[in-house]
């Protein structure tokens, strides 16, 4: 497909540009395992990350670089977050330490929701197997541009079980998959990043849109979390939903560990 994925916006440039389907700084190596992309033919294999990309004109391109950069704050939160967890663990066994300061580490909450929907439409646009016979309707492209959804719909979260690289690091892979209704119609998106679940919906609430998780049992995921964590090591994610820009300050330092990942 030759144009813009957004060209409902009515404000495209001029000149076509590559989107990758999935944010390329998320991955610090260029080959990736894949599945249901149509040149795997339903096999799952490595495919360069550069060559999975889609159709977007160079202002839409320009302007959603704000939620790649969002995707790629989650995923240093989440890498700060197993860091200190580790960091913490060795010194309640080695050295029995009892109480740890808290460590809160920000997370824009709209700017994934956004990107979670924008990569659910990028794996549509690049033939994802998923999502044939389906086709994004206009208030979901919207959204991705900041449109409001209604009626509970958005994004969900579940944390379900350790997902790291042999360092510790996340992501160890990043899956996408859909949401099916009972009459086989895509309901919306799975994102398993990291051991967490994003659930996304554009057209019905988080909350009547169950889904088999990681072990087996159908679950619901929260809606707009308001946190993942916490607990006697007193680390937690906390999302932000009020639409305000994470600080600059709290960014760095979520990000000073893991500056291998960029845009």
């Amino acid at each position: 497909m030759g144009t813009c994925w957004a060209e409902q916006q009515g404000d495209c440039s001029g000149a076509l540009s590559s989107e990758h389907v999935i944010t390329r700084g998320l991955f610090p190596q260029k080959m990736v395992p894949a599945s249901g992309m149509p040149r795997l033919k339903g096999a799952t294999g490595l495919v360069s990350i550069d060559t999975m990309t889609v159709k977007l004109c160079t202002h839409h391109n320009g302007v959603l670089s704000e939620l790649d950069d969002a995707a790629i704050d989650f995923v240093c939160a989440l890498r700060e977050r197993n860091r200190l967890i580790m960091e913490r663990f060795r010194a309640r066994f080695e050295r029995n330490q009892t109480e740890f300061s808290a460590a809160s580490l920000a997370v824009n909450g709209l700017l994934l929701q956004r990107w979670c929907l924008k990569t659910t439409i990028n794996c549509w646009r690049a033939g994802h197997q998923g999502f044939a016979n389906w086709r994004p309707p206009r208030s979901m492209v919207a959204a991705v541009f900041g449109a409001e959804l209604s009626g509970g719909a958005g994004l969900g979260l579940l944390v379900e079980q350790d997902d790291q690289d042999d360092e510790g690091g996340v992501p160890a892979s990043i899956g996408i998959n859909e949401l099916r209704r009972v009459d086989r119609s895509v309901s919306g998106s799975l994102v398993r990043v990291g051991g967490v679940t994003l659930v996304s919906t554009w057209d019905q609430p988080i909350a009547a849109t169950p889904f088999e998780s990681t072990h087996g049992a159908m679950r619901l995921a929260e809606f707009h979390a308001a946190e993942i964590g916490a607990g006697i090591l007193n680390v937690v994610l906390q999302f932000d939903w009020s639409g305000r820009p994470i600080p600059v300050v709290e960014r760095s330092i979520t990000r000073a560990h893991h500056h291998s990942i960029r845009r």
